[in-house]
C-alpha cells in the first residue's frame, strides 16, 4: 500500500456495537465524501474493530456534521 502524500489517518470503528449502529454506512459515506472532495490521497481511512470512547464519537460526529452529509 502506497501512503505517499497521506497527512491524516482516520480510524473508523466497525466493531460489533458500532456495526449495529450503522458503522458500515458511516464508513462508506465518509469514504465517498473524501473522494468527492478529492481528499482520498491526503486522508487515509482504516476500519477498526476496537471500541472508542465517547469523546472520539463526538469528534467523528462533528466531522460528519460539518461535512454537510445528510442522513
Amino acid at each position: 500500500m502506497n501512503l505517499d502524500g497521506v497527512s491524516k489517518h482516520l480510524l473508523i470503528c466497525n466493531g460489533k456495537t458500532c456495526t449495529k449502529n450503522g458503522a458500515e454506512e458511516v464508513t462508506e459515506t465518509i469514504r465517498e465524501e473524501l473522494k468527492n472532495l478529492e481528499l482520498q490521497k491526503e486522508i487515509h481511512t482504516t476500519k477498526t474493530y476496537a471500541t472508542v470512547n465517547a469523546s472520539m464519537v463526538r469528534s467523528l460526529f462533528y466531522i460528519h456534521k460539518e461535512s454537510g452529509i445528510k442522513k
